[in-house]
């Protein structure tokens, strides 16, 4: 059987996510977006709607958002494979988080914050296994704390961040304006970036409410240059989402397992 072992892309445009282990990807967009890069040339008119998307989910105060992703997964005899999941985030600021990934083999992985708790739930054939431990009391310190210790990249966690305003401008090698090209019939602004690691395309709608409505992130220096592409739907800003939406609730099925954090840094993996 073909390997599907991926490029790891946590985003975090958008905002990344949790990926399970035989699909593990070997590079983050989280990481590689947020990396420091030398001055850059990146034209105001891709800045400036890059910068009004950031600052719009940085402030928002709650949001949903589903995603529709397909990535590249390149086998040892350089054939590339393209694999999809469906992810969707509900964020409700200071404390509150849900993600959930459905991969088109019928693996989930839902996960669930309520403030003090992160709850993962894996459901896969028929067996539903879970694993929770504390957690910060803050969504900002909660998404690099589930990163570093648990290899648990949330859905869009790069656009959401408070500091991604400056952040992943920072990063920018180049930018351009590339046109007004609609996605799905909503005009948007189509943006080009490159990082010293890869390239990457956004498309970010042109009314409001500001918000990413494509991305594709190339990476250029991984053989076969893979790529991640997510293309957004449901995107909301509600007034307020209700509690149980972070709430976790086992069902009979539900097998609890102990959680293995990563092993500390300069330790083998």
């Amino acid at each position: 059987m073909l390997a599907r072992q991926s490029l790891r892309f946590a985003l975090t445009l958008f905002l990344v996510w949790a990926v399970p282990v035989e699909r593990s990807m070997a590079a983050s967009a989280s990481d590689t977006l947020s990396a420091s890069a030398p001055p850059s040339a990146v034209d105001d008119q891709a800045l400036a709607p890059l910068r009004r998307m950031l600052e719009s989910l940085a402030n928002a105060r709650a949001l949903s958002a589903r995603g529709r992703v397909t990535y590249d997964v390149v086998q040892e005899c350089g054939q590339k494979l393209q694999f999809a999941e469906t992810r969707t985030v509900a964020l409700r600021r200071p404390d509150r988080l849900r993600a959930t990934i459905i991969r088109d083999d019928g693996h989930e992985r839902h996960i669930y914050y309520d403030g003090s708790t992160l709850t993962v739930l894996d459901v896969d054939r028929g067996e539903r296994l879970y694993t929770r431990v504390t957690a910060p009391p803050t969504v900002e310190d909660l998404l690099p704390f589930a990163a570093a210790r648990y290899g648990i990249d949330m859905p869009f966690a790069d656009f959401v961040m408070p500091d991604a305003v400056d952040r992943v401008p920072a990063a920018l090698e180049t930018g351009s304006w590339i046109g007004a090209h609609a996605v799905a019939g909503e005009p948007a602004d189509h943006l080009a970036f490159r990082q010293a690691e890869l390239d990457w395309q956004i498309w970010i709608a042109r009314d409001e409410p500001i918000r990413p409505l494509k991305f594709v992130v190339t990476y250029k220096r991984l053989p076969a240059a893979p790529q991640f592409s997510v293309t957004f739907d449901a995107w909301q800003a509600p007034e307020g989402l209700p509690d149980a939406t972070f709430v976790f609730t086992t069902a009979e099925a539900d097998i609890e397992v102990p959680a293995v954090p990563n092993p500390p840094s300069g330790r083998a993996q």
